[in-house]
């Protein structure tokens, strides 16, 4: 990743202490902490992407990178890129998935009233293991979106005493 530009990491008090413990934190050009302060009622068992997606708006901190004039990647840790993203393609994920997989089958139903109309139903769930932008501004509306769902999901779901049932009765509602 360093040939294709900085590599900056986002980071809870706990992750930076990992990184530096581990001697990971040499393969960082700068760390910026920031994801302590994800708001508390955001379940991470059913939002595991929430840290990722909260990042995006910390990396305005950095020293050594300007979101503004170079392309992003979110790589997760567990993922080996064989090639970078195309450049050609403003936003690219790791694969789409299948709307008919039983958590993605009714969820329109079970979320729309928690984001804006104006949300395309009939296009395929992106996989974000592995996401790509050539424009921060477009990367800063997805996460704006993702995390307002979350939240707005969030909230909702501890009123009701959602995260009570099962897990199959509210789906995968990772991220939007």
């Amino acid at each position: 990743a360093k040939r294709h530009g900085g590599v900056v990491l986002v980071a809870d008090q706990r992750g930076k202490t990992f990184v530096e413990r581990t001697g990971l934190s040499k393969f960082y050009d700068e760390i910026i902490l920031g994801l302590d302060y994800i708001p508390k009622e955001v379940d991470p068992d059913i939002f595991w992407a929430a840290g990722k997606l909260y990042a995006i708006p910390l990396l305005k901190r950095s020293t050594k990178f300007k979101p503004h004039d170079e392309p992003i990647v979110s790589l997760d840790w567990d993922c080996v890129p064989w090639n970078y993203p195309d450049k050609t393609s403003d936003i690219m994920c790791l694969n789409l998935e299948s709307t008919k997989w039983p958590w993605y089958k009714d969820c329109r139903s079970k979320y729309e009233k928690y984001v804006p109309k104006s949300i395309n139903w009939t296009l395929s769930p992106a996989n974000n293991g592995v996401f790509h932008f050539n424009y921060y501004k477009h990367m800063i509306a997805y996460a704006d979106l993702s995390t307002g769902f979350m939240e707005k999901f969030s909230k909702a779901a501890h009123a009701q005493n959602y995260f009570d049932m099962p897990r199959y009765v509210y789906g995968d509602a990772m991220t939007f």
